[in-house]
């Protein structure tokens, strides 16, 4: 039975009673829970923060530029993610000193609270850049906005997701979409994609000259948004509008097939 609307405050108190199909029952000890105000901590850097802050963040093909804020409210900049493979988040400082470090988190279960195990593990700074590697647990709320925090810091002191520490603070918005297709390179076929990332073409290159060539791109729900096709080709340059995310380019010819993975920035 569904828990109606509680005020903030309230306390809710429960248990879980099994029956089994012979009719006998077994119960849990009560379990409570308090009602709190769904908000994130405060979070921001001290002012004093020199020319190390964060300058960009580059995930999936988008692009996210800044200056010296201390704290960016950047939801409005939503990063969509697929749940079955990995994603590669880079944030970029204006400088940054050796004992400068960064980190991130996503609140991957929407419960408005960054936990340990919520918290992305970077490289360490190399000319001015970190990155790290996303990747959605199996029980992460799909097709819901879901908030990330990303924190550069002063020194190797612990880096906590609130409070004010010197360093900057910027939050983000990423939403994890179920993928249907399989995202990853699979080849039968010599053939390139370049740019890649691209904008506003790519050129695809084969190893040599075939009867036909064609050029079919999906997007992570499987749908076909742009084909293209020619005849007696070993490369073919494809414009396009493609929105910002991750695609699967189909490549084929009449000597094999090749599926490359695009970025579009």
């Amino acid at each position: 039975t569904p828990i109606g609307r509680k005020e903030l405050g309230d306390m809710l108190y429960f248990k879980v009673i099994a029956t089994s199909s012979l009719g006998q029952k077994s119960e849990t000890y009560t379990f409570n829970y308090k009602v709190h105000e769904f908000i994130y901590c405060d979070a921001i850097g001290s002012e004093g923060t020199g020319s190390d802050y964060i300058k960009a963040v580059n995930l999936n093909g988008v692009t996210q530029t800044s200056g010296q804020d201390y704290y960016g409210d950047f939801t409005s900049t939503r990063f969509e993610l697929s749940d079955n493979i990995a994603h590669e988040l880079e944030v970029v400082m204006q400088y940054n000193w050796d004992s400068d470090s960064v980190t991130a988190w996503i609140d991957y279960n929407g419960d408005a609270s960054f936990t340990n195990d919520e918290q992305l593990i970077f490289t360490e700074l190399a000319n001015f850049k970190a990155t790290a590697t996303i990747q959605a647990p199996q029980d992460v709320n799909l097709d819901t906005d879901l908030r990330m925090r990303i924190r550069s810091q002063y020194y190797s002191n612990y880096m906590d997701p609130c409070g004010d520490k010197y360093g900057e603070v910027e939050d983000y918005t990423v939403k994890f979409i179920h993928s249907t297709i399989d995202i990853k390179d699979v080849s039968t076929l010599e053939a390139f994609i370049s740019p890649n990332p691209s904008t506003d073409r790519f050129n695809v290159s084969l190893a040599k000259k075939s009867a036909f060539l064609q050029v079919e791109v999906i997007d992570i729900t499987g749908k076909t948004v742009l084909r293209e096709r020619r005849e007696n080709v070993s490369d073919l340059e494809i414009k396009h509008s493609l929105a910002s995310g991750t695609y699967i380019a189909i490549i084929q010819t009449d000597n094999g097939q090749s599926q490359l993975k695009l970025v579009v920035k």
